[in-house]
């Protein structure tokens, strides 16, 4: 039998094949690999696997591949913290695709439990974790683990000269990601796809570690210091138990949901009684916020749920999914009123004018589809955009619409024409969220680099330049004061600043998790925040 291979990292390059989003792993199988597979950052990214630990250095291995330019990569550990690691506390195994990274820390990490490779069997079940590049609107970097089964391509062949295969789907950002058997033991480390010759079959495949393990026994290993990694500790979340209060907030209640593929989050807030919340399982949630129960699940959607967005008359929700449709919902009745098609990939963002009678919506596809809310019908789509549509607004006003885009640009378009009047560039990854003031005049952008560029919208000057979070900005809401921006991060941590003086005001870690949606309910009442683990928190305005 002939095999093709495809390196893990080069999986969305192959035009034949149509991957949905791999179905997580059972719980115990899940949690394990969760706690010993970090995520890698640097030119290429993967991801790699917590494998020994002495003196307070933590050993990674991965691809080599991953890590094979002379930059700095950082480690980016479960609980979030983060670690330098220079090309001198790098090594790689000769003859095979594998490398070792060191870094120094006085937290505690759990390190593997090795396996036996040699003692698997066909059909035995094979589990794959690592950070994807396929989770949300804008493809960002999420934990998966897949369940599949390891199989045997070659027969009459030594089998323990080969390497592992399974069918496992894995995708881009994987590539160094454990190898685990039912047992919870790692046993290689994921590498290649091989596409199968005359068949449909996909075939992972893996280094087994026993190989990497009896060369790293004598392998002069690198010993990193403090100074040397460079730790960002990430901040603890305080106490469930701990009154919790920041920019005049405070939480009031927590919302939980089970179920669904955590790789996109969505939520709206409506007047001062309903949430409504997108899952990574097509499903839409309604709550009610003064009990905090769900009153109603809505379904028809077929994967994730991206962008979601509520009529000015408070009757229509409309959804964006990674299923190429737009919906709209009657709120009251939880009844589809409509399905929109003309997104030829997922739809990424959703935006209503003031009057409530156009709807915009951007998709992977890297298109703009302006739509009649009466008819139902596209009458325009807006070109420019040389990456997928991740962020949209409407100025209240009524007069600017603002696109956010994978490019790093922003593109400001006059309303009701249409033309584009403005390009803005200040970012230096994806335009994951945009904010606009009550008075349309200052707009707020985010971007994948932790950054927020603050602009004057009529004129398009940057204003000033918001740093504190230390990765990607997914989520922005300006109160009605026109002062007062909120800002939700990967970095698990909500953030208020003065606008006008770029002052960071406070800082709360409460989710334990990415926070990836914000929302303010009427007369700013309420803030909600919504974590990539479908824990929404409710904060409640304090009076002055």
């Amino acid at each position: 039998m002939y095999t093709r291979f495809l390196s893990a990292a080069l999986l969305s390059l192959a035009p034949s094949l149509t991957l949905s989003l791999p179905s997580l792993a059972n719980p115990v199988i899940d949690r394990i690999a969760s706690e010993i597979t970090v995520r890698i950052e640097g030119p290429q990214g993967g991801s790699g696997v917590i494998f020994a630990t002495e003196n307070q250095i933590y050993y990674v291995v991965t691809n080599a591949h991953v890590v094979d330019q002379p930059e700095d990569y950082t480690i980016i550990t479960p609980d979030g913290d983060r670690y330098q690691v220079g090309p001198s506390h790098r090594l790689r195994m000769p003859g095979e695709d594998i490398a070792v990274l060191a870094f120094y820390s006085e937290m505690t990490y759990r390190t593997a439990d090795i396996g036996n490779p040699q003692a698997v069997e066909v059909g035995n079940l094979a589990y794959v974790a690592g950070w994807p590049r396929s989770g949300g609107s804008v493809r960002q970097r999420i934990f998966v683990n897949t369940e599949g089964e390891f199989v045997q391509l070659l027969q009459g062949v030594d089998q323990t000269q080969l390497p592992l295969n399974y069918t496992n789907v894995v995708r881009v950002g994987m590539s160094g990601g454990p190898v685990l058997n039912q047992r919870g033991e790692v046993i290689g480390i994921n590498r290649l796809v091989q596409l199968v010759e005359d068949t449909d079959q996909v075939v992972a495949t893996g280094i087994k570690l026993d190989k990497v393990l009896t060369w790293w026994e004598s392998a002069e290993k690198p010993t990193p210091t403090a100074s040397d990694s460079r730790a960002v500790l990430s901040e603890t979340p305080a106490p469930a138990t701990e009154a919790i209060v920041a920019g005049g907030y405070q939480l009031s209640q927590t919302l939980q949901r089970e179920g669904g593929f955590l790789g996109a989050v969505a939520i709206a807030s409506l007047g001062d009684a309903l949430l409504v919340s997108g899952h990574s399982d097509g499903a839409i949630v309604l709550w009610n916020l003064t009990t905090g129960e769900p009153i109603n699940t809505l379904t028809g959607h077929q994967k994730a749920i991206n962008a979601l967005a509520i009529a000015p008359d408070g009757k229509t929700l409309i959804s964006g999914s990674e299923d190429r449709t737009i919906k709209l919902w009657d709120l009251q009745s939880g009844e589809l009123q409509k399905n929109l098609t003309g997104h030829r990939d997922a739809v990424s963002a959703l935006a209503i004018t003031p009057d409530g009678q156009t709807l915009v919506s951007g998709g992977w596809d890297q298109q703009i589809l302006i739509w009649n809310l009466n008819t139902y019908e596209t009458i325009e789509t807006l070109p420019g955009h040389q990456g997928l549509i991740s962020s949209l607004a409407i100025s209240p006003n009524g007069k600017w619409l603002i696109s956010g885009s994978q490019d790093t640009t922003i593109r400001v378009w006059e309303l009701p024409t249409f033309k584009l009047v403005n390009i803005l560039e200040n970012h230096r990854l994806s335009v994951l969220a945009l904010a606009i003031s009550a008075n349309s005049q200052t707009l707020a952008s985010a971007g994948g680099e932790g950054d927020i560029s603050i602009w004057n919208l009529a004129t398009g000057e940057l204003q000033r330049t918001l740093k504190g979070h230390t990765d990607g900005v997914w989520s922005l809401a300006l109160k009605e004061d026109n002062q007062t921006l909120i800002s939700g991060s990967w970095d698990k941590t909500i953030r208020f600043w003065n606008v006008q003086t770029g002052q960071l005001q406070s800082t709360v870690k409460k989710h334990s998790d990415y926070v990836i949606s914000l929302g303010l309910s009427a007369n700013d009442q309420r803030l909600i925040s919504g974590g990539l683990n479908n824990e929404i928190l409710i904060w409640q305005r304090q009076p002055n």
